[in-house]
C-alpha cells in the first residue's frame, strides 16, 4: 500500500513554476561585488511550504526541500530543508556571496523561482510557508510576488 502513494502523487497535475522578482542579470539590490569580501560567505534560510512528516509527528511539519542555482540556472546544491528537533526547522546553508536562484515550493504547493543575493556575513531569508515574517523581524521585508501579482511570500536580508 505504501508503494501506491508515490505512484498516485506522480499522477497529480504538474506544478506551476513561476519566476518572481527580477530577471537573471538584473541587480538584486546594491552591487553584490561591493558587499563581498574575498573568502567570506553568507547564509541562506528558506521557509518553504511544509508537510506533515508522519501521522505521529503531524504537529511538527517539515519544510520541503529546495535547490540553489546560479542566475543562469546551473544547479549548485539540493537542500534537505530540515534541522533541529523533529526536523521542523529549515536548514541554514552557507554560500559564497553573490546572486542565486532558489527553486522551492510555496504555500499552495506550487513551485517558484526566487532571485536572492547572499551578502558577506549576513543571512538572506526567503519565507514561502504562507505566513509573513514576524513584524519585529530585523531587516527590510520585501514581498515576493508572482507575475500575476499574487503574493507567494517574503524575502529579507538580516544581520
Amino acid at each position: 500500500m505504501l508503494l501506491a502513494i508515490p505512484a498516485l502523487a506522480s499522477c497529480a497535475a504538474p506544478a506551476m513554476v513561476a519566476t518572481v522578482g527580477r530577471t537573471a542579470g538584473e541587480p538584486h539590490g546594491p552591487a553584490t561585488e561591493a558587499l563581498c569580501d574575498a573568502g567570506v560567505s553568507g547564509s541562506l534560510v528558506v521557509y518553504s511550504a511544509t508537510y506533515p512528516q508522519a501521522l505521529e509527528q503531524s504537529e511538527y511539519p517539515a519544510h520541503t526541500n529546495y535547490t540553489v542555482s546560479t542566475v543562469d540556472d546551473k544547479l549548485i546544491e539540493r537542500v534537505a530543508n530540515n534541522r533541529g528537533s523533529y526536523g521542523a526547522s529549515p536548514s541554514i546553508v552557507e554560500l559564497p556571496c553573490g546572486d542565486y536562484h532558489v527553486r522551492a515550493q510555496y504555500g499552495r504547493g506550487r513551485f517558484v523561482v526566487v532571485p536572492v543575493s547572499i551578502r558577506a556575513g549576513r543571512t538572506t531569508v526567503v519565507d514561502l510557508d504562507g505566513e509573513p515574517l514576524p513584524p519585529g523581524a530585523p531587516g527590510a521585508q520585501e514581498p515576493i510576488r508572482l507575475p500575476s501579482g499574487e503574493l507567494a511570500g517574503w524575502r529579507a536580508i538580516i544581520g
